[in-house]
C-alpha cells in the first residue's frame, strides 16, 4: 500500500508540475518560416492573393485532394474567403479570409479552425536587390489558459512550421517556373473590327470583380440583340499607376450594336499591331508589356493607340496557369 501511495503521490506532484509549468508557457505562439524566390513580386503576390491558386500549393490540399472547397464571390484581395471540408483528422473544416493587403508587400488572414477556434496569419514580400522575392508565412495562435493549450503550443512551431517549409516550396517551385515561360513577339497587320465594351475606373482591387461582372453582362446583351462574338473577350488599357486604373473591358462581336446605358460600341480602327505571347497567370503579364515597350523602342517604332489584352484561355476553367494564353497587343507605327 505504502508503494501504491507513493506512486499515486508522485503522479499527483508530476500532474501539479506540469500545470504549473504550463502557465509559464507562451500563451501566444507566433510560427514564422520564409523562402527566397527567384520570380516578379506580381507573380509570387498572385499564387497567394488568388484564392484559387492555393490548390496548386496548398499543404494541407495535398494531404487530402479529396476535401470540399467553397469560394465566396471575390476571387482575390480584400473580403475573398473560402471554405473546406475534410474528412481527414488533420486538415478539418474551417474558413479563410483575406483581411488586408498592401499589393506586394502584405497579405494578412484569419483562419478559423471552427471548435479550434480562430488564428491570425499572412505573408510578407520584400523585394531583394538581386531580383529575388524573400516571402515570410507566418501565423500567430492564442493557446488560452487551458494547461493542454499551452503545452500543445510547444510543439506547434515544430509541427505547422513543417507545412509552411513545404507550401513556401511549392510556391518557389511554381513562381520560379511561371516566371521563365518563353514569350514570343510578332508583328502582324489586323483588319478593322467592332467591339462592344463597359468602361470602368477604379483600384487594383476592384478589376477582378469589374471583369466577373462586366464579361456575362456584355455576352447577354450580345445574345439578346441576336449577334455573335466573334473572338476572345479583351481590355483596352488607358492608364494604370498608382494602384488606379482606366479602361474598357470589351467583348468582340460580328456587326455594329447599338449599346444602351452602359453598354457601348466601339471599332477597333486596324493597322500594324506588335503581340506578344504570353503563358502565365495574369499577375505576370508585366513581363509581356516590358518586352512590348523594349522592343518598340529598339526597333524605333511609336504606340498608336490603347494597349490591349486579350484573354485567349479562361483560368477559371484551365487548372494549370502555365496553360493560361494572354496576347498583349499594341499599335505601332514607325518613328
Amino acid at each position: 500500500m505504502k508503494i501504491l501511495k507513493s506512486i499515486g503521490l508522485g503522479l499527483l506532484i508530476l500532474i501539479v508540475l506540469l500545470v504549473v509549468v504550463a502557465y509559464l508557457l507562451p500563451r501566444h505562439v507566433k510560427i514564422e518560416r520564409t523562402a527566397t524566390i527567384k520570380a516578379a513580386p506580381e507573380i509570387v503576390f498572385g499564387q497567394i492573393n488568388v484564392l484559387k491558386n492555393w490548390e496548386q500549393w496548398s499543404p494541407w490540399y495535398k494531404i487530402d485532394p479529396k476535401m470540399k472547397l467553397t469560394y465566396n464571390d471575390i476571387p482575390s484581395g480584400k473580403g475573398a474567403s473560402y471554405s473546406w471540408q475534410s474528412k481527414d483528422k488533420n486538415v478539418g473544416n474551417g474558413t479563410l479570409t483575406i483581411t488586408r493587403i498592401v499589393p506586394y508587400d502584405t497579405i494578412d488572414l484569419e483562419m478559423n479552425f471552427m471548435e479550434q477556434g480562430a488564428v491570425l496569419g499572412g505573408y510578407y514580400f520584400k523585394k531583394k536587390a538581386d531580383s529575388t522575392v524573400q516571402l515570410a508565412w507566418w501565423m500567430e495562435a492564442d493557446m488560452g489558459n487551458n494547461p493542454i493549450g499551452r503545452w500543445m503550443g510547444l510543439f506547434m512551431n515544430r509541427l505547422v512550421g513543417k507545412d509552411f517549409e513545404k507550401g513556401l516550396d511549392a510556391i518557389k517551385t511554381i513562381s520560379e517556373r511561371l516566371g521563365n515561360l518563353p514569350l514570343t513577339l510578332e508583328t502582324t497587320t489586323e483588319k478593322p473590327s467592332n467591339y462592344l465594351y463597359i468602361h470602368k475606373t477604379g483600384s487594383e482591387q476592384e478589376i477582378g470583380k469589374f471583369f466577373m461582372e462586366s464579361y456575362p453582362a456584355l455576352a447577354k446583351y450580345i445574345s439578346e440583340k441576336g449577334a455573335k462574338s466573334s473572338g476572345p473577350p479583351f481590355a483596352l488599357y488607358y492608364k494604370w499607376e498608382n494602384d488606379h486604373f482606366d479602361l474598357d473591358i470589351c467583348m468582340p462581336v460580328n456587326k455594329i450594336l447599338k449599346g444602351d446605358q452602359s453598354i457601348k460600341s466601339g471599332k477597333l480602327k486596324g493597322g500594324k499591331i506588335l503581340t506578344v505571347k504570353y503563358y502565365g497567370p495574369y499577375e505576370g503579364t508585366g513581363r509581356a508589356h516590358a518586352a512590348a515597350m523594349k522592343w518598340i523602342q529598339d526597333n524605333k517604332n511609336k504606340i498608336d493607340g490603347a494597349a490591349r489584352e486579350v484573354y485567349v484561355t479562361d483560368p477559371m476553367t484551365e487548372k494549370d496557369p502555365a496553360k493560361v494564353l494572354t496576347l498583349i497587343v499594341y499599335p505601332i507605327k514607325k518613328i
